[in-house]
C-alpha cells in the first residue's frame, strides 16, 4: 500500500499537464507531455529517481515545477509548445476556452526562464551530473510561505515508496488531493519562486564559479610585506668564483671550464657566406701564423689565405 503522500505527489489529475506512459514498451516507464505522443516525453523515471534524490535534503519541490525543468533542459523544447500544453491542462481542468488569469500570469513569468534553461551550453544540461547540480541550485531552498513543498523527512519516505514500486500503473490513477488548476498554480508558484530566488540570467556564472554573478570591481587581495633584503649581485665570472670557494663545487666549476674550452665548434667548411671575406677590415692579428692547425689546411685558397694573413 502507498501512503496519500506519494499517491498524491506521483498522481496526475485528469487532463493534468503531464501523465506516466512506457516510452518503449515494459523497458521506459517515463512522464510525457499529456495529450500528446508518446516520443515527446519529459523526463524518465530513472532518471527522475536520481534528480529526486539531490532534492531530499531541501524538501521535495511540486512534481510538475521538477519535470518542466528537466523538459526545459531537453534540445527539442519549445516554449510555443510547453505554453500550450499548459494553456490546454488549464482549460480540460475548468472545461471551458479560456485560460485563467493566474495561469497566464505565471507563465508568462517563468517561461523566459525556462528559456534561458534551454540556452544553456551543453555541458550545464545534457548529462545526467549536470541536470542533477542544475536541479539542486534551483530547488535549493523551501520557500516557507508557498505550499506544496514536502519536508526533507516526509520527502525521504515518498522517494522510497516509490523506487520500491515496481511499475508506474499506480501512478496512473487520478491524483486523490488537487484538481487541475490547483495543481497547475502550485507548480507554476513553485518554478516562479525557484527563479526568483537564482535568476535565470545568472545561471550559467553560478554554475561555473558558484557566484550569482562575476564581481564589478577586482577584490583587494591582501599582499606580503615587500622583502627588502636586497638581491645579491652574481659575480661576473661565477666559475671562477666557484673555483675559489673550495670544495665539490670548485671542481666542477674546474670540470666546466675545461668542457666549455674543448666543444668550440668552428663553422662548417661549406658555409662560406658566413665566413669573414669582407676585405682588410675582417682581417685581425690572430697569432703566429706557426699555430695555424693542420686542419685548416682544408679551407679553400681564398679562405686560407684570409686565414694565414
Amino acid at each position: 500500500m502507498h501512503s496519500p503522500e506519494t499517491l498524491a505527489y506521483f498522481c496526475a489529475p485528469k487532463g493534468h499537464l503531464w501523465e506516466w506512459e512506457y516510452y518503449d514498451g515494459w523497458s521506459s516507464e517515463c512522464i510525457i507531455w499529456s495529450g500528446r505522443s508518446k516520443e515527446d516525453l519529459m523526463v524518465y523515471r530513472r532518471e527522475l529517481n536520481e534528480l529526486l534524490e539531490v532534492c531530499v535534503p531541501s524538501g521535495f519541490p511540486p512534481l510538475g515545477s521538477l519535470v518542466l525543468v528537466v523538459a526545459a533542459m531537453d534540445r527539442m523544447y519549445k516554449a510555443s509548445d510547453a505554453r500550450d500544453c499548459v494553456f490546454k491542462a488549464a482549460q480540460r481542468a475548468t472545461g471551458d476556452t479560456s485560460v485563467p488569469s493566474g495561469i497566464v500570469e505565471l507563465w508568462s513569468a517563468v517561461c523566459p526562464g525556462l528559456a534561458c534553461l534551454q540556452n544553456l551550453p551543453l555541458e550545464f544540461r545534457s548529462s545526467s551530473p549536470a541536470r542533477k547540480r542544475l536541479i539542486q541550485i534551483l530547488f535549493a531552498e523551501r520557500p516557507t510561505d508557498l505550499p506544496g513543498y514536502l519536508t526533507p523527512e516526509r520527502s525521504r519516505a515518498v522517494l522510497q515508496e516509490f523506487v520500491q514500486t515496481p511499475n508506474i500503473e499506480v501512478f496512473q490513477q487520478r491524483s486523490p488531493e488537487l484538481n487541475g488548476i490547483a495543481r497547475l498554480l502550485k507548480d507554476l508558484s513553485a518554478l516562479e519562486k525557484a527563479f526568483q530566488r537564482c535568476p535565470p540570467e545568472h545561471l550559467e556564472e553560478r554554475l561555473r564559479t558558484g557566484l550569482d554573478e562575476l564581481p564589478s570591481r577586482q577584490l583587494d587581495l591582501p599582499l606580503p610585506d615587500p622583502d627588502e633584503t636586497p638581491a645579491p649581485e652574481p659575480p661576473a665570472d661565477l666559475l671562477r668564483a666557484l673555483e675559489h670557494e673550495g670544495g665539490e663545487l670548485a671542481q666542477v666549476a674546474g670540470l666546466v671550464r675545461r668542457m666549455s674550452a674543448i666543444l668550440h665548434v668552428p663553422k662548417a667548411v661549406t658555409h662560406r657566406d658566413e665566413l669573414p671575406l669582407g676585405g682588410v677590415s675582417d682581417i685581425t692579428n690572430r697569432g703566429d701564423p706557426s699555430r695555424l692547425l693542420m686542419t685548416e689546411l682544408a679551407w679553400d685558397d681564398l679562405t686560407f689565405a684570409v686565414r694565414l694573413a
